[in-house]
């Protein structure tokens, strides 16, 4: 793993979780006030994560994904190494208060990082197959 993917949370949050149908349990991570509005990209993050495993064929590497929404992250989001960063309001949904184009905002950005995740596993699994053209980066 790159140093620049390491990232630690120290939160009072709380989480709503779920797991892959492999296996891999997900948590998305937000202020209390907050985490009801979360259901959309948990359900978003796991199916985002269940296509690329299947399109692939390649087992996602961590037994757990979370994702934590930030209120003042600079960023609008970040593929830390089984924990994606975002900013609030890239992963927050509730159908009362936000228009349908943050509900697709909501899943692109998820998908999105998720996809930074398999593409780290897919590169692994072409450098572990001795891809000569490949040995000379630190994947």
């Amino acid at each position: 793993m790159s140093s620049y993917l390491l990232a630690l949370a120290v939160t009072d949050f709380d989480f709503n979780e779920g797991t892959t149908g492999r296996g891999t349990r997900f948590r998305v991570w937000s202020r209390k006030e907050a985490l009801n509005q979360t259901l959309y990209a948990l359900e978003s993050g796991i199916k985002a994560l269940e296509f690329y495993e299947n399109f692939y064929d390649i087992p996602f590497p961590l037994e757990k994904q979370d994702m934590i929404a930030l209120p003042d992250f600079a960023s609008g989001a970040m593929e830390n190494w089984g924990l994606i960063t975002f900013r609030e309001k890239y992963l927050i949904y509730d159908s009362r208060l936000y228009s349908p184009l943050q509900k697709m905002r909501v899943a692109i950005v998820v998908a999105h990082e998720l996809s930074h995740q398999v593409c780290i596993q897919i590169l692994r699994t072409i450098r572990d197959s001795n891809n000569k053209c490949l040995d000379h980066h630190n994947l």
